[in-house]
């Protein structure tokens, strides 16, 4: 995965490929994120189901929740409808770098 963002041009996909999905395409994709899912039941478990009241908690939760993940997703097409394709190649690299290093490390841990 490294290599592949090593490799990108860090150019947009919407300008070489007119097939790109749509919204609808990826709303329904949602519900297939993994990361999404373990996010919401460890902050399920976390912050709900030790309540009391579970009902005003599920509440709070699922408005700081939306709100949270609102912004961030936000914030994230944001910046990314407005960097340019040279600060894409660095970003990448920067990433491509962050990625490598992590497995190597996650390897390292794992040798006793």
């Amino acid at each position: 995965m490294a290599c592949g963002l090593l490799r990108g041009g860090g150019g947009n996909p919407a300008d070489s490929d007119p097939r790109i999905p749509g919204f609808w395409s990826g709303v329904m994709v949602q519900g297939l994120n993994p990361k999404a899912w373990l996010a919401v039941f460890s902050s399920l478990s976390t912050f709900v189901l030790p309540l009391e009241d579970r009902t005003s908690g599920m509440a709070v939760f699922t408005i700081l929740y939306g709100a949270i993940c609102w912004l961030s997703l936000a914030g994230w097409a944001w910046g990314g409808a407005r960097i340019g394709q040279s600060q894409m190649r660095v970003f990448n690299g920067i990433m491509a770098l962050i990625l490598a290093l992590s497995v190597t490390w996650m390897l390292v841990q794992a040798v006793p």
